[in-house]
């Protein structure tokens, strides 16, 4: 790039998913490049465009900046009316009226101008614009809709049906297309110049579109049911016969079209459009185009593997949008028409896909109902003798009990699931039971299997070529290497995955790879580079559904900025996390309270602390990963210590131990650190330094500075405590080179100072 660039995006409300997903990638550049991005939409909540523009928000913060334009004044309408008109004096009934149908609105106002211009309530004499008359009663229809109804009504009639069959085609149109659904060729440039001068439509780019969005609905309602219906099929038609060679560009406009005109022609092109839209990630779009083809595939009585096929397209890609209900509600029809159809192995088939909606992590988890529906659908395949669909359901079984923390069953279901996958002889599927074996394995603690399955199952995906799951293969392997303590190696893995999925722009893969690469350079101390990954995984996960780093992750990365010394960064994290929470996953808020709470304490504000508890023992979820346990019960524990309820903290700490030391090594030198501080307060200084010595090996081992520090601080105060001199140096002098690491490595994210000033950094650095 030469220079500057400034970079215009207009009615960004109307924007598609994939347009989306563009300009949040785009939008990293601002903070290297000299490029300014003009955004311009309407403050419309429900629209997609909003979420993204609130994510490029906290990814930029003091690069973004909001405009919000707000009504229009009294005043403000009453400058405007004088700069339009050059009139000052207009009857206080006219100006009252104008202001109340106008809502503040410039295009409203202009537009009920235009209105009392043309009905001759405001006349031009000597070169300026008045009132008719200062008594004249005033009317105009309710609605801006009402007064553009009424502007179309009072056009030649010519020009009139000319703008009502542009209406059709859509707000941009081409005159290619209009010349043949008016049939004037030669005759229609008059009627497009009027147009053009009575300001109801505009040259843009090549196009004429109509100057407002509702000009043009006003132009169509204006027109029969009957005739629209006619006017649309003519215009589909004429867009295959225009664009042969491009057909699946066009599929969308070609689907709206033969769809508005009642035309069964607009399932073949809802489905190529909403399969396109579904490799572009654009779910939204794609599942408009599956819910209409679906219902014309019904109400046609298609075969019922093709109404089947559209039922699951349509909550794939529901699920993927994160719009879980909607999905559950295709899947439940789906279900309903199986037994309509006297059909088991469709029930089967909707029931598989109920029972994957309750057993992820979204607002509808259940794992009692995906228990439920998966072992009902269990019973039909054994009935059907489907060997293929066994191997699944034992699969889905084995997530269910895996994700509710019921590893042992989660293991019998897994086992069975591999041998009926290997019996059947699909490949994917039993690709598909390795890769999630691999996390069951991790789970346990069992890494050398771990890594086994895994790997079997990433040359299944090489031979299939499924980039998605090849690079998710890569991103299981990385967990459990970290799990494993092994971060260097966690790294390379993750690195890996990263690669692919940035290749292939899987937002949800790339969200996943930058959390697990966080967490290992969170671990190993490199926490400059962390932050890093740890943001770029937040900003992702919102738009890719990604629920562990919208919330898990910003919890923890709040967490670290006040272990940095800069709560203040971490605090509206918190919040987003909390209310992504609420919407998304209730169950999960225990991350970003027991973050807040860890970061008050870490303040030393304890009844803060207190208060975000509510006196109560905070709960970790069901995700089986012992470090998310770990993370929630540590607020548990450090508040106890806090309170100075050392037997209470002491007991928790050995509850935690009991459930999480054989599952990882990760955090459990963190928690012998806490086990330690209790068994001090109790006055058993000698079983706390056995338990720092303890904690300080494994420490080391997996080369977890983000704790070492610390641990080798408490340790040389024992020491001291202890009369051991010599040791309590050495201590010392290694927690300052751990420190001066850190230290480092946070340079790049300016927070070395703030975490450098902090009282008990200074003290151990004097």
């Amino acid at each position: 790039m030469e220079g500057p660039l400034v970079i215009i995006l207009d009615d960004l409300h109307w924007a598609d998913e994939a347009s989306l997903n563009l300009l949040l990638s785009l939008s990293e550049l601002a903070g290297t490049h000299a490029i300014l991005f003009i955004c311009m939409l309407r403050p419309d909540k429900t629209v997609s465009s909003w979420d993204s523009i609130q994510t490029i928000q906290e990814k930029l913060e003091k690069q973004f900046d909001a405009i919000v334009l707000e009504p229009l004044q009294e005043g403000q309408t009453n400058a405007m009316l004088t700069n339009l008109l050059g009139v000052e004096g207009l009857p206080e009934n006219l100006r009252t009226m104008i202001f109340e149908k106008a809502g503040g609105n410039p295009f409203f106002i202009e537009e009920i101008i235009r209105s009392l211009i043309e009905t001759n309530q405001l006349i031009r004499e000597n070169g300026h614009w008045k009132a008719a008359g200062a008594e004249a009663k005033i009317s105009l229809p309710n609605t801006l809709r009402g007064v553009l109804s009424s502007r179309i009504d009072r056009l030649p009639e010519s020009s009139r049906h000319v703008l009502q069959e542009a209406a059709v085609i859509g707000r941009l149109f081409d005159l290619r297309v209009l010349k043949r659904l008016t049939g004037l060729n030669g005759g229609l440039e008059p009627h497009i110049q009027y147009l053009t001068e009575v300001s109801l439509i505009e040259a843009l780019l090549g196009e004429y579109a109509f100057r407002h969005v509702l000009i043009q609905e006003a132009a169509y309602e204006s027109i029969l049911l009957k005739r629209r219906a006619e006017l649309h099929r003519q215009i589909a038609e004429t867009f295959e016969d225009l664009h042969q060679s491009r057909i699946e560009e066009f599929a969308p406009l070609l689907a709206h079209h033969f769809y508005s005109a009642g035309d069964a022609r607009s399932l073949k092109y809802d489905q190529m459009a909403g399969e396109k839209s579904a490799r572009l990630y654009a779910n939204a779009e794609a599942a408009t185009h599956f819910r209409r083809a679906l219902e014309v595939a019904r109400r046609e009585k298609l075969e019922p593997d093709r109404v089947s096929q559209l039922f699951t397209q349509l909550g794939s890609v529901l699920e993927l949008s994160g719009r879980f209900d909607q999905a559950l509600e295709a899947y439940n029809g789906l279900q309903s028409f199986g037994k309509e159809q006297g059909l088991r192995a469709i029930e089967m088939k909707a029931l598989m896909a109920k029972a994957t909606i309750y057993s992820i992590f979204s607002q509808m988890h259940d794992s009692n109902l995906s228990e439920q529906v998966l072992k009902e659908a269990l019973e039909i395949s054994r009935e059907i003798g489907d060997i293929a669909a066994q191997a699944r359901l034992n699969w889905n079984l084995m997530l269910t009990f895996l994700f509710s923390k019921r590893l042992d069953q989660a293991l019998g279901y897994g086992e069975a699931a591999l041998v009926m996958a290997r019996k059947s002889e699909d490949r994917e599927q039993l690709a598909f039971v390795l890769n999630d074996l691999c996390r069951l394995y991790t789970c346990r603690g069992e890494f050398d299997k771990a890594h086994a399955s895994i790997r079997e199952a990433r040359e299944l995906w090489e031979s299939l070529d499924h980039q998605v799951m090849l690079a998710d293969s890569l991103g299981s392997e990385a967990e459990a290497y970290f799990n494993a303590g092994e971060y260097e190696q966690s790294l390379e893995y993750s690195w890996r995955a990263l690669h692919i999925c940035e290749q292939i722009n899987n937002l949800w893969g790339q969200s996943y790879d930058l959390m697990l690469m966080s967490f290992s350079y969170f671990e190993n101390g490199q926490l400059g580079r962390g932050i890093d990954a740890a943001g770029r995984s937040n900003h992702l996960a919102d738009e890719a559904g990604l629920i562990a780093s919208s919330i898990s992750m910003r919890s923890e990365l709040a967490w670290v900025y006040a272990y940095c010394g800069a709560p203040e960064k971490g605090y509206p994290l918190i919040e987003r996390a909390l209310q992504v929470a609420e919407v998304k996953q209730p169950a999960w808020k225990s991350f970003p309270l027991s973050a807040k709470v860890r970061m008050e304490l870490l303040r030393g504000d304890l009844p803060a602390a207190e208060q975000t508890t509510g006196g109560e023992l905070l709960q970790a979820t069901s995700i089986p990963y012992a470090r998310y346990t770990i993370f929630v019960c540590l607020a548990n524990i450090e508040l106890a210590s806090a309170r100075r309820d050392f037997a209470h903290a002491l007991s928790l700490c050995d509850e935690l131990l009991a459930e999480t030391a054989p599952l990882t090594r990760v955090d459990i030198p963190e928690v012998l650190r806490w086990r330690a501080s209790a068994l001090v307060g109790l006055g058993r200084s000698d079983e706390a330094q056995r338990d720092l010595t303890q904690a300080r090996a494994r420490a080391r081992e997996s080369d977890s500075n983000l704790h070492l520090w610390l641990i080798l601080s408490d340790l040389a105060e024992i020491n001291q405590e202890l009369g051991d001199l010599s040791e309590a140096g050495t201590n010392r002098a290694a927690a300052r080179q751990v420190i001066e690491r850190i230290a480092d490595s946070l340079q790049e994210v300016g927070l070395r100072d703030p975490f450098l000033n902090q009282p008990r950094v200074r003290k151990l650095m004097r």
